[in-house]
């Protein structure tokens, strides 16, 4: 069965980018000092992170572990997929699939469009994974 009219513009230019492995939730370092443990998992070179807790908002988006931790040399980078404006977009979807406490979750960017990558506030909040509702069935008529 085809998609309906509804239901395709529903799903149209929803911006789902890979996911990644953990998602921090306070202020980091991200460049000579980042963490080789997020939410319980230790990092290895080139696993994606969701930051999503900078005091400097602007700092959020999705980045990957360059330098593992050790000591002060610890240094993530944005990922290729987010690392320009123009790439991350209002309602962009990530699913986090490791972690303690955030493993197999889904976050959504609510900052509205215009975005400037490090400029714009990038605030992420949990999606329920429900973008419409379904209407209830017609009553029947009884006849």
């Amino acid at each position: 069965m085809g998609l309906t009219s509804p239901r395709a513009s529903q799903i149209y230019d929803i911006d789902y980018k890979q996911a990644t492995r953990v998602f921090t939730v306070s202020n980091i370092t991200l460049s000579g000092g980042a963490p080789s443990q997020v939410d319980g998992d230790n990092l290895s070179l080139n696993d994606r992170v969701l930051v999503t807790g900078q005091s400097t908002d602007s700092e959020n988006g999705l980045y990957y572990v360059t330098t593992v931790g050790t000591g002060s040399n610890g240094t993530w980078q944005r990922s290729i997929d987010g690392n320009e404006t123009g790439e991350i977009q209002a309602g962009m979807i990530v699913m986090v699939t490791e972690g303690t406490a955030y493993a197999d979750t889904q976050w959504k960017l609510i900052t509205n469009d215009p975005i400037t990558l490090g400029v714009s506030s990038l605030v992420f909040t949990l999606d329920y994974g429900v973008p419409y509702t379904v209407a209830a069935s017609p009553p029947t008529t009884g006849n």
